[in-house]
């Protein structure tokens, strides 16, 4: 049988930008400010393409959302026992204590899984009890307010 070798690919070469451009010198200063406002314009061309591909995504999103009540952003309140520091979803990770703008689909999935967690709490007892944290939030007056798990907006 043949030996197999695999193909390798071609090694990308970074460039130096503290070394000098080969025959840099040759070129006039004006020439030099020419070829600098194009590339600040290339660039900057780049980015508004980027930033619009962006805000597009966003308010695709959001005219899906105003069609599809299930695709519309809410916020939750994070608020789960002490045996745990956070919560994924989705390979997203939710810290204890924090307020999260997912969608109303993935606030309900959240919201039963906070639930089952203060269940399961309450069937052991409340042992980690002591580890909890209970989330603390500005108020409207600007006094912080405590929020614990009763008082979580229901979905």
């Amino acid at each position: 049988m043949a030996e197999v070798t695999p193909k390798k690919m071609p090694r990308k070469v970074r460039r130096n930008y503290d070394e000098p451009v080969k025959d840099e010198d040759l070129l006039e200063q004006a020439m030099k400010d020419e070829i600098r406002k194009k590339a600040k314009e290339e660039v900057l061309k780049a980015k508004k393409a980027d930033a619009a591909k962006l805000l597009l995504e966003k308010y695709k999103e959001e005219e899906l959302a105003a069609l599809e009540p299930a695709k519309e952003y809410v916020e939750i309140l994070i608020d789960i026992p002490g045996y745990s520091q956070y919560m994924m979803v989705d390979g997203r990770s939710f810290a204890q204590g924090t307020k999260a703008t997912v969608t109303r689909e993935e606030a309900r999935s959240m919201t039963a899984d906070m639930d089952n967690a203060w269940k399961h709490e309450t069937s052991n007892g409340g042992a980690h009890m002591k580890d909890y944290r209970a989330p603390v939030l500005d108020g409207a007056a600007g006094a912080s307010s405590t929020l614990g798990y009763r008082k979580l907006m229901r979905i």
